[in-house]
């Protein structure tokens, strides 16, 4: 099984939570590539919220990828447009697994980790990806490190097992 990290990251956390995933993945046999997006934007490396303000300057191929992973942070209870830009320019979705996950300030998930989460599933299924279950881990009021491990290794178990 071959599997392609698909991130987009400001601060380094959410690049952080795809290398412990991709460290997972590996610990389970499962062949890792990870590609950390570059872009140019108007706005530079502020936030902003338009996808039509997303040059990017690399669109990572999903062909020859068993499963796609795609991490965000997450901006105003969304995906970054960054993300949101390569889910809908990447080609060979269809047919593969997709699993999102993101990073996020805020301390419940439900206060934009679900929006930005099922957002994310849904481009991927507009694409034809299989969507699973996401993660998302929370940077205020819990260890953060901890987090990441944990929920690295539940994605890892999820794709091993196909689920």
């Amino acid at each position: 099984m071959k599997a392609a990290l698909v991130i987009h990251s400001k601060t380094g956390t959410t690049l952080a939570f795809g290398k412990a995933i991709e460290q997972a993945l590996q610990k389970e046999g499962i062949e890792t590539e990870l590609f950390l997006l570059e872009f140019d934007s108007p706005h530079g490396e502020d936030p902003f919220s338009e996808e039509k303000d997303v040059i990017l300057k690399d669109i990572p191929d999903c062909l020859p990828y068993d499963c796609i992973l795609a991490g965000s942070p997450v901006w105003a209870f969304s995906p970054t447009p960054v993300i949101r830009a390569f889910l809908r320019k990447a080609k060979g979705l269809s047919g593969k697994r997709f699993y999102p996950f993101i990073t996020m300030g805020l301390p419940f998930k439900g206060w934009g980790g679900t929006r930005a989460l099922r957002a994310m599933e849904s481009i991927a299924r507009t694409k034809g990806a299989v969507s699973f279950k996401g993660e998302a881990v929370m940077k205020r009021g819990r260890n953060l490190e901890k987090q990441m491990q944990s929920a690295a290794e539940g994605i890892a178990k999820r794709i091993k097992n196909n689920a």
